[in-house]
């Protein structure tokens, strides 16, 4: 592996704000793959806490570094709201482009404010995928979300009895993959419903 390894080791980062406002972010696990074409996917999973006196709307960010220190590029998770006081759980899988990771020598992660769009512009999504290791429409649909830049939420239903209920109580009886956009549950892979849920579009 290499230095970015290192995430393994929860650290601690707070962003920017006055004084009454604390957000932070902490490295829970931390993975990465690199296939021999395409984007560097890094799996990120950590805890987004808010420590200011009311509810807020926050994002992860993990701060691709070379080794002068320097800011290569910043991964932007799906916007999350945590209440006043609290903390949340996210799990992202970013693209990164390979030209970037070679470079980057750390990775610094903080959460701040959301503001506009993490993912395409013009709406904040929240995207959550319910799959098995096996299932190649699961693939799939992973594979659609990285291509577009899409951070998602993924939830093995073999490995989480949790997230089995969880999918079985938003879609009854439903195959896999089941997605979940923006509150929207879409049973199996079609690209273009998931399209059509990215832009706000209605069914």
């Amino acid at each position: 592996m290499k230095q970015l390894a290192m995430l393994l080791v929860a650290l601690w980062s707070a962003a920017g704000g006055n004084a009454a406002e604390s957000y932070s972010a902490r490295t829970l696990t931390f993975d990465y793959v690199a296939p021999p074409a395409g984007p560097v996917l890094v799996q990120w999973e950590g805890e987004i806490v808010n420590d200011s006196a009311a509810d807020a709307t926050l994002c992860a960010v993990l701060s691709l570094r070379d080794a002068r220190g320097a800011v290569l590029a910043e991964l932007e998770s799906a916007a999350l709201n945590v209440k006043r006081f609290g903390s949340e759980r996210r799990q992202e899988t970013f693209p990164v482009a390979p030209e970037l990771w070679i470079r980057t020598d750390t990775l610094e992660e903080t959460a701040r404010l959301s503001v506009g769009n993490p993912v395409n512009g013009r709406r904040i999504c929240q995207v959550e995928v319910y799959t098995t290791s096996w299932c190649p429409y699961c693939r799939k649909a992973k594979e659609f979300f990285v291509s577009r830049g899409v951070p998602f939420t993924e939830y093995d239903v073999e490995a989480d009895p949790a997230a089995a209920r969880e999918k079985d109580r938003l879609a009854p009886g439903a195959g896999i993959p089941v997605a979940v956009i923006d509150g929207r549950v879409i049973q199996g892979f079609s690209a273009a419903r998931y399209e059509r849920a990215l832009s706000g579009v209605d069914e």
